[in-house]
């Protein structure tokens, strides 16, 4: 069961999934970062709050999140 402290992911981040990370971050949240492209995820990796996740996601970090948002791109 997930609640006001657990992860939100964020999948895609090119522009605005970046912009959203570094949004949550700033507020406080938990982040789970995801991109298939690693090299995306070097910028947000130092942020706080925010785990940097590379390749396919896996279900259970998914069921940890209490919302999921995708990039549009």
């Amino acid at each position: 069961m997930q609640n006001d402290s657990s992860p939100i992911g964020v999948i895609g981040l090119g522009r605005s999934g970046s912009a959203v990370v570094r949004f949550l971050s700033a507020h406080q949240s938990r982040v789970y970062a995801w991109d298939a492209n690693p090299a995306a995820l070097a910028p947000l990796a130092s942020l706080p709050g925010v785990t940097p996740l590379a390749g396919n996601t896996p279900p259970e970090s998914l069921a940890a999140c209490r919302a999921i948002l995708l990039s549009p791109g």
